[in-house]
């Protein structure tokens, strides 16, 4: 698989933002959609849309992430966000989700995103790089 633009996949996509999220070739976008969906990077979610698998955003969001001093000072003030929040403090949705995947932030009852404790000591101890991969 080929990415091309990581910034065209999104919870709901139709085969034109497939065809612009990945280098397809030759194949046909629909023959390339099936093959995503074989290997567990898509499913169906409707007649004409589809929805990354956990697979695919563990492929597309990378290993560690830098983070800004803006970006610190902003998650060390803070102890819970909205989606929106993150999303805008990340420039996309893919490592918010990652956050959550392993375990950084959690979702609430009232909805909000909340800081783990492990996040609040790495920006204690200064850490600049946020390792995003489970192990």
């Amino acid at each position: 698989m080929n990415l091309k633009n990581a910034n065209f996949i999104c919870p709901k996509m139709q085969i034109r933002d497939i065809r612009n999220a990945f280098d397809i070739g030759k194949i046909s976008p629909l023959a390339y959609t099936y093959e995503l969906i074989g290997e567990g990077y898509l499913r169906k979610v409707s007649d004409r849309y589809y929805a990354p698998t956990e697979k695919l955003i563990e492929f597309i969001t990378p290993p560690s992430i830098v983070l800004t001093d803006h970006q610190k000072r902003y998650l060390a003030n803070n102890t819970t966000f909205y989606w929106r929040d993150l999303e805008t403090i990340f420039g996309n949705e893919l490592i918010p989700k990652a956050l959550l995947r392993i375990g950084y932030i959690k979702l609430e009852d009232s909805k909000r995103y909340k800081k783990d404790s492990r996040l609040d000591d790495l920006l204690a101890e200064g850490e600049e790089i946020l390792c995003l991969s489970r192990t």
